[in-house]
């Protein structure tokens, strides 16, 4: 079913681009917004893949490199302050 819904998406854009190659060019910076359409409504689909949880040691890792707001601040003032 996902198959289908896919090789149809690739044949309307398909189609889309043969009939942009087709009309002769417009100028202007509103011919392109011309071509598109609404979007599509939101459909929420359940998630393709499962994770694991991370392991206790891989949370420790990124534990240990974390620094404080504090040093984030000074780092980032010591990289923007403008030199003289």
């Amino acid at each position: 079913r996902r198959r289908k819904e896919l090789e149809e998406e690739e044949e309307a854009e398909e189609e889309e681009e043969e009939e942009e190659q087709a009309s002769p060019a417009r100028a202007g910076p509103s011919s392109r917004l011309e071509q598109h359409r609404a979007p599509d409504p939101y459909v929420e689909r359940p998630p393709q893949y499962q994770y694991e949880a991370p392991s206790p040691e891989l949370c420790q890792q990124i534990q240990s490199i974390r620094i404080s707001e504090a040093m984030l601040k000074w780092a980032c003032w010591i990289l923007t302050e403008e030199e003289d």
